[in-house]
């Protein structure tokens, strides 16, 4: 086993066990995607996965989780609003 995969491991074992305040994760009230989306949409992208990303960001952030890290927004998808 590589010490990335050790690392995957051990993240995904924390993510599972409901822990979504990983340390060194960036919280979800930073996590905003609204300049991606912005620029995507100025040069014609697509924007739709994006935004669907930015909603289960800002669905966490609005039920009181936006100091958790982003891997948070499995329980958006886990239990859809």
């Amino acid at each position: 086993m590589t010490a990335m995969t050790g690392a995957l491991e051990g993240f995904a074992a924390v993510v599972d066990g409901g822990d979504y305040t990983v340390d060194g994760q960036q919280s979800l009230e930073f996590s905003s995607l609204d300049d991606i989306l912005a620029a995507s949409s100025e040069q014609g992208i697509g924007t739709e996965a994006v935004a669907m990303v930015q909603r289960l960001i800002h669905r966490q952030i609005d039920a009181g989780h936006g100091a958790e890290g982003f891997a948070r927004i499995i329980e958006s998808i886990k239990q859809p609003g």
